[in-house]
């Protein structure tokens, strides 16, 4: 089913959605291959060995234009596989199948609790600590940084305690500068004039020599002032 941003571009897919549509192609056709190869009588003798496409490269012609979506703040790049043949441009890329590395060792993560943003301009997120045996992790002082467009720093921070499950909430309002952790504290950053921002989530622990950092979150503000 076609996405809404799908829908209003009439159906042109973005960049990330032609890659990823790739990686998803050959990552099917890779497990199919596994399934199907292991059912055959001379693979399960040991008599035929294990044959796989892990590795496929593409190069498409295609029209490329830059466009503005959804609230006008998130940009993309469309391809139009359409387009005259004289204003096609030439994208080559390389799609591998390969399996995820399990990370080790204690961590944080960050998540937005409303990836759709059915509830901007709040965003809702969560952290999570996790030990070195992968057990949720509670009583870490989990801290939120916040960053803006003009700030060469963090614009500002809050810190609170992971629960009983090892997470933490966090809720933002940028329309009110007000950031703040669930049963926890809070604090005054000045957001509202921005129509982006962005959000790491960091933890100090015994095992690490280096404080723990999560992935950092894009955020936006549909109803900023700027």
């Amino acid at each position: 089913m076609a996405s809404d941003f799908e829908r209003d571009r009439g159906g042109t897919p973005t960049l990330e959605e032609f890659i990823l549509a790739c990686q998803k192609s050959l990552a099917r056709a890779a497990q199919g291959a596994r399934e199907e190869t292991r059912m055959e009588a001379d693979f399960v003798r040991g008599e035929r060995p294990l044959y796989v496409v892990d590795r496929l490269e593409f190069e498409i012609h295609t029209g490329i234009r830059a466009a503005a979506y959804r609230d006008d703040t998130h940009h993309s790049v469309l391809l139009d596989l359409e387009d005259a043949p004289d204003r096609r441009s030439v994208l080559r890329f390389t799609v591998e199948h390969k399996p995820l590395e399990f990370e080790t060792g204690p961590r944080i993560a960050l998540a937005d609790l409303d990836p759709l943003g059915a509830n901007l301009p709040i965003a809702r997120l969560r952290s999570w600590v996790l030990d070195a045996e992968g057990s949720a992790w509670p009583g870490q002082l989990v801290t939120l940084h916040v960053y803006t467009p003009e700030s060469t720093d963090e614009a500002g921070s809050v810190s609170h305690y992971t629960n009983a499950m090892g997470r933490v909430e966090f809720e933002i309002d940028p329309n009110e500068n007000l950031v703040e952790a669930a049963f926890g504290p809070s604090v005054s950053i000045d957001l509202r004039e921005f129509a982006e921002y962005w959000v790491r989530a960091s933890c100090a622990v015994p095992e690490s020599p280096e404080p723990l950092r999560s992935e950092v979150l894009h955020l936006t503000n549909p109803e900023s002032r700027g």
